[in-house]
This record gives structure tokens, sequence and C-alpha cells, in this order.
């Protein structure tokens, strides 16, 4: 999983997205950023970014600058050296 992302059209965010993080922390995946788009009042922001959200996306903003945001959020793989063509493919 490179990112992930949940839309929030509702005003459940402020308990789901700290829930969510909350879970991936708990798995050992706080390393994976999480992005959330959607209804976001600017009031809200801060706050969510505090609690570990890598980008906010508010409503109207462009697939190309969400697509370009998620390209600079996520980590590059290292490259695999593996003779199992398996193990290349996986990546």
């Amino acid at each position: 999983v490179d990112c992930v992302a949940a839309s929030m059209m509702s005003n459940s965010r402020l308990v789901l997205v700290p829930r969510l993080l909350n879970e991936m922390r708990a798995v050992g995946r706080a390393d994976i950023p999480v992005n959330v788009g959607g209804i976001i009042p600017q009031s809200d922001v801060q706050g969510l970014l505090d609690a570990g959200v890598a980008r906010i996306y508010h409503t109207g903003t462009s697939m190309d600058e969400i697509v370009d945001s998620v390209r600079a959020t996520v980590k590059p793989y290292a490259p695999v050296v593996s003779s199992a063509r398996e193990a290349v493919l996986a990546r």
C-alpha cells in the first residue's frame, strides 16, 4: 500500500480519521501516508494535520492536483535485487 485515501462527506471526520490513524499505528503502519478529502471545514484542517494526516483535499480540488500530491507524498520503492521473477513482479 502506497497511501490510504479517505473521503469524508459528513461530520464524522473528527471521529473516523483519528480512529483510522490509531489503527494504522496499532498494526505498525504509521509509515503509510493518509490523505483525506471531501467536505473539510478550514477550522478542522490543522487538527487533522496535527493528528497525522499527510494531505487534505477540499471539494473542488482537481484530479491533477490530487495525483501530483499523492506522487509527492508516497515513498519510492527501493530496487528489488532478486533472480526470482515473482519477487520483481510483486513490486
